[in-house]
């Protein structure tokens, strides 16, 4: 599939940007000195998500970029846990 197809199954991304949007608020009430370290680049990714999942839910599709950019933050939101193997 092209990159800016539409994808018709919009609860699927919903989920992944609500798993996101856990694992910020993970951060900020378990790990807050590393949600205080990340928190411009946090605080940003939450906007972005909180605003891409109304505009998901108003239009009833999404983009495969807008999927890759939910995981993109996903996986850069997952870096700022720390690393239990320290």
């Amino acid at each position: 599939m092209k990159a800016g197809a539409i994808l018709s199954d919009d609860e699927d991304v919903l989920a992944e940007i609500d798993e996101v949007l856990q694992n910020i608020e993970t951060l900020e009430s378990e790990y807050s000195s590393s949600f205080d370290r990340g928190y411009d680049f946090l605080e940003d990714v939450r906007e972005k998500l909180q605003s891409m999942r109304k505009s998901i839910e108003q239009r009833g599709t999404y983009t495969q970029k807008q999927l890759n950019a939910v995981r993109g933050w996903g996986e850069g939101v997952l870096r700022w846990f720390p690393s239990w193997d320290e």
